[in-house]
């Protein structure tokens, strides 16, 4: 316990994803944490999913006491995490409390280590303010059967919990594009965002929910991801999903409306494959600058890829053919301010979303659609 301090948790149910300043239970962290700045507090919070973080950026910037519980699978890791924190959310370690919630071995890690935060939390806290719960859940239950042991709950800044109500797939309608897109990026590959469900690469995690509670929409859309590779001038690799983990830089060697029947949901990572927003580089420029199309090779035949070319080289696929993509990629981040102007392309999917973009930034942008 921290002497002269009432340890305070606040709850939530797994919340939809992408909220902004203006989502209900964004509000209330922000007034339950307002609130118990007068009230003496120390505030329950944890890492590693959208509802603690906030919780946790929230406290930071309010300079409350943190409690912070460290999921971990052993005791290296917990370590580990706790450098982490510290770095992704400018943590000033004198006023934070590390409390390590180790997997129980005898049972599934992933989940069991969540179910162990939880009742940790709870059985720590001395008061507990439900924000957003989801009825008839697991934190409910958690909730009750504290309160029918003496726990004490208070439900002022509490919010009812709902399902997401915008979708976040869409489909691009062939027949409403423009007829001139595709004479438009000939010359061009092209290096297609989406938004992002959490900060982009680089961005530290308490910079991505300061971002959210500053804004009125999510602030890491596709269209605001693609004007920020164009003020920066940089496109941030990524080892996702690439050989050996190697940071790369993917482009597509095909036309905007080639493109059309690639950008699906992708399920498994509650995202788009592709969105309608990219940067192009005429492909003399792209070929100077060092970013070279992708070699394909059989499923069965990743041993004869020289180590030389591993980063630009990926499988033809066996439930996807990939070389419809016709990929192209760059090692490492690539600096677009050695790209002249005008070899440079920005594509959004609306015109006023174009016209906006370049009159904000000064590189020629085209749409999918005219309006």
């Amino acid at each position: 316990m921290i002497d002269g301090y009432r340890e305070v948790a606040l709850l939530l149910s797994r919340q939809p994803l992408r909220p902004n300043g203006d989502t209900p239970w964004v509000r209330n962290i922000i007034d339950a944490v307002s609130w118990l700045k007068g009230e003496r507090a120390a505030i329950c919070s944890s890492i590693g999913l959208q509802t603690w973080e906030m919780i946790t950026t929230v406290t930071v910037d309010a300079g409350l006491p943190l409690i912070l519980f460290i999921p971990a699978e052993n005791e290296a890791r917990y370590w580990a995490e706790c450098v982490r924190a510290i770095h992704e959310f400018d943590l000033n370690t004198r006023v934070v409390t590390f409390v390590p919630v180790l997997a129980p071995k005898d049972r599934h890690a992933a989940r069991a280590i969540l179910e162990a935060r939880d009742r940790a939390v709870i059985s720590r806290a001395d008061l507990i303010l439900p924000v957003s719960v989801r009825e008839r859940g697991s934190l409910r239950r958690l909730i009750d059967d504290a309160e029918s042991n003496g726990k004490q709950i208070m439900a002022r800044f509490e919010t009812p919990h709902t399902g997401r109500h915008d979708a976040l797939s869409f489909e691009i309608d062939p027949g409403a594009v423009r007829e001139e897109l595709p004479k438009e990026a000939a010359e061009y590959i092209i290096h297609w965002t989406r938004s992002c469900n959490t900060a982009w690469p680089g961005e530290r995690l308490i910079d991505y929910y300061r971002a959210i509670i500053d804004s009125p929409t999510y602030p890491r859309s596709a269209f605001t991801t693609l004007k920020r590779i164009l003020e920066s001038r940089k496109i941030i690799a990524s080892s996702r999903h690439m050989p050996r983990k190697t940071a790369t830089v993917s482009f597509s060697g095909l036309s905007p409306t080639e493109l059309i029947p690639l950008i699906k949901w992708r399920a498994r990572y509650r995202e788009m494959s592709f969105e309608p927003y990219g940067v192009g580089i005429k492909r003399e420029v792209a070929e100077r600058l060092g970013i070279k199309p992708v070699l394909y090779y059989e499923p069965d035949d990743a041993g004869s890829v020289p180590s030389a070319d591993r980063w630009r080289s990926q499988s033809v696929g066996q439930v996807t053919d990939w070389r419809r993509e016709e990929e192209y990629r760059h090692l490492g981040n690539l600096d677009l301010s050695r790209v002249p102007d005008d070899a440079l392309l920005a594509v959004c999917y609306a015109a006023g979303e174009a016209k906006r973009l370049q009159s904000e930034i000064g590189v020629r942008t085209i749409s999918f659609i005219p309006s």
